[in-house]
């Protein structure tokens, strides 16, 4: 079960929960690594913690917005940088690449943001 949530963001089969501390939690379709635990495995029906980035087993942190695409995630940090991960088709995922990333990576193409936007859903935390 989850508490302490602050924002809930649906992607096409996936979603993602934003935690009041600033760490996210992600569950279901996992086929592009939109779940954001550095795997791609069919699927997460549980809550699992997205980790900060490649090979990295600490949790993404800081996180004050979220957003999640039909087969990717992103997220905003605290300081503004923008993190994203899942399916890279046409760059969606502004690292430069078309490689698909199964961990957050940070975007390149963007200047520290506020706020975020995919295709699907966005949800912002709200500051207290």
């Amino acid at each position: 079960m989850l508490s302490g949530m602050v924002a809930i963001a649906a992607g096409g089969e996936h979603s993602l929960a934003l935690h009041h501390s600033g760490m996210v939690r992600a569950w279901g379709a996992n086929g592009f690594g939109q779940i954001g635990n550095d795997t791609t495995s069919a699927s997460q029906p549980n809550p699992t913690q997205v980790v900060d980035g490649p090979g990295s087993t600490n949790p993404l942190n800081l996180i004050t917005a979220i957003a999640a695409g039909e087969t990717h995630s992103m997220a905003i940090r605290a300081d503004g940088e923008v993190r994203a991960w899942g399916y890279n088709n046409a760059g969606r995922l502004g690292d430069g690449t078309e490689t698909d990333r199964h961990a957050p990576v940070a975007m390149k193409f963007f200047q520290r943001r506020r706020r975020i936007h995919s295709e699907s859903h966005c949800a912002r935390r709200r500051r207290h």
